[in-house]
């Protein structure tokens, strides 16, 4: 049987797991889970420094419209985020405190200021509780702007807490005393936690594809890349292919339903455990060419280094070593001496590799609290008498509720695009949204008439009804924003926000174009 190359774990490796009343867990079971739960130092680096870069990016992209979704003068007002959303929900925000950009800014440098911590591997712990903190109250500021790569972000932050960071390449590693650094591997109750969200939102998002298109008709996939606002112009060449598509569905379903269960089993065999990480990390590339998903792809991605076994990393620190000290030696002495003397000035520290009782209890504690909020979701009534609604607060709380459903029951049936449609007091005619004269045409890629994905995700969401008392603030924002731009002869008149419907058909047919009004709105008066 193969067995990983790291060297057995030391005792402050891995914590003794809670002793039941009779007394200590039985060794094979203790030795199950370590051999499940295990992960290679090296790994934990990789994925703190890709999520220090998303991160880094989100926060960047965000930037650009940090007046229009963050601020009082922006699509969401305080007061309106406060009443119709946070007041029935727990959530904490530090961003409602205040409605300006200059606040807003402020918040937005201090998350980046600890998401570059996070990256260097400095107090990494503590930076990474504060980046989980940060993200979550930026989260709840906007919700319409949201989509499953910030959920699966924020939950793996959420994880990242009870885990050592920063005990490979990183700042802190290289302040730690000789003899905490022996270590290769970690196993606490928080890595488990750290796989196992993981392969929730694969298992129950498989689950959740319940609806003939994923079970027998086999057209899910068809319908997703079919869906205008994300499909990219590999998706759109691809919707041809029908026999290939349905092939694809159903091994889209297979990999979320199967993969988490091989990748829990995939210690037996190292090359497995490799394959399905390869696997899942294609997986994710094919997704991020077909579709328009933001950070989505790319946070799944470093969640899977964490799977990543110990003898690939050696084989990676053989290969690139060397490259890496030709780099190291090209820097400047000047510039080397100088963050040798940084380096030098930080306080040494130890890296503690497991968490306390308390926080091993806690983590279990979260563990089995997300499991059952997932298997709720999957059939409420069956399971609500196991886990009520009355519990829903402490998720909520701490920001760990979760529902995975990806392109489930089945994908959205109806796409289309926007029409800003302004009449001006000149009698002039603009669509807002490109500046340009009002057209009804399809444009050649709907996907890319959207600034970024923060907009795509406001946009498609207004077009639900759930959203729907949100599509006035919207429209005061465009009247604002463009008043402000332009003399008083060009100022708006009239407006109407349309949304031109295309509803997807059996046989692979859709349905005569709809313009759908959303709203109406007359400052002629």
């Amino acid at each position: 049987m193969p067995r990983h190359a790291s060297t057995t774990p030391s005792p402050q490796d891995s914590p003794p797991l809670p002793s039941g009343p009779g007394g200590p867990p039985a060794p094979q079971i203790r030795r199950w889970f370590r051999r499940v739960f295990e992960v290679d130092l090296r790994a934990l680096a990789a994925f703190r420094i890709l999520i220090g870069v998303i991160l880094i990016w989100d926060l960047l992209v965000r930037s650009l419209d940090i007046e229009a979704h963050y601020t009082d003068a922006g699509v969401l007002p305080r007061t309106v985020l406060i009443d119709s959303y946070l007041s029935l929900r727990p959530y904490l925000s530090l961003h409602i405190m205040h409605g300006s950009t200059l606040f807003e800014s402020l918040l937005f440098i201090a998350a980046g200021l600890c998401a570059a911590a996070l990256l260097v591997g400095y107090r990494s712990r503590i930076t990474c509780a504060s980046c989980w903190f940060l993200t979550v109250s930026l989260h709840a500021r906007n919700p319409l702007v949201l989509h499953g790569g910030d959920d699966i972000l924020r939950m793996l932050l959420f994880w990242a807490m009870f885990v050592p960071l920063g005990a490979r390449w990183s700042v802190d590693r290289i302040r730690v005393s000789e003899i905490d650094s022996n270590a290769r591997s970690v196993c606490t109750p928080g890595t488990a936690g750290l796989m196992l969200q993981l392969l929730f939102m694969y298992f129950f998002s498989g689950l959740l594809k319940s609806h003939p298109s994923w079970r027998s008709e086999g057209t899910a996939v068809y319908l997703a890349l079919s869906i205008d606002q994300f499909a990219t112009p590999i998706a759109r060449a691809l919707l041809p292919y029908h026999g290939f598509l349905r092939l694809l569905t159903y091994s889209t379903l297979v990999l979320e339903l199967g993969g988490p269960i091989l990748a829990l089993v995939s210690f037996i065999d190292l090359r497995l455990r490799t394959a399905i990480v390869v696997s899942f990390i294609l997986f994710h590339i094919g997704l991020g060419m077909c579709l328009e998903l933001g950070i989505f792809p790319v946070v799944c991605i470093a969640g899977w280094l964490v799977f990543v076994p110990g003898p690939v990393w050696d084989t990676l620190e053989r290969r690139l070593g060397p490259r890496l000290s030709r780099w190291r030696s090209a820097v400047s002495p000047r510039i080397a001496a100088f963050v040798s003397r940084q380096v030098e000035e930080i306080e040494r520290r130890p890296i503690a590799l497991r968490s306390s009782m308390e926080g091993n209890v806690f983590a279990a504690f979260f563990l089995v609290y997300i499991f059952l909020w997932n298997l709720r979701t999957c059939d409420f009534d069956t399971f609500a008498h196991i886990f009520p609604r009355s519990l829903n607060g402490v998720g909520e709380a701490a920001r760990v509720d979760q529902y995975w459903n990806l392109f489930a029951p089945y994908p959205s049936l109806e796409h289309g695009w926007y029409v800003a449609d302004a009449h001006l007091r000149d009698g002039s005619e603009v669509d807002l949204l490109t500046g340009k004269p009002v057209t009804w045409d399809r444009p050649a890629l709907v996907s890319a008439t959207y600034r970024n994905e923060r907009w795509r995700k406001y946009l498609m969401n207004l077009w639900t009804g759930q959203f729907a008392n949100y599509r006035p603030y919207y429209a005061q924002y465009l009247h604002r924003v463009w008043n402000d731009r332009h003399p008083p002869a060009r100022q708006l008149a009239r407006l109407q926000i349309v949304f031109v419907l295309e509803t997807a058909l059996p046989q692979y047919r859709l349905a005569p174009q709809k313009r759908v009004k959303l709203w109406t709105q007359d400052w002629s008066q």
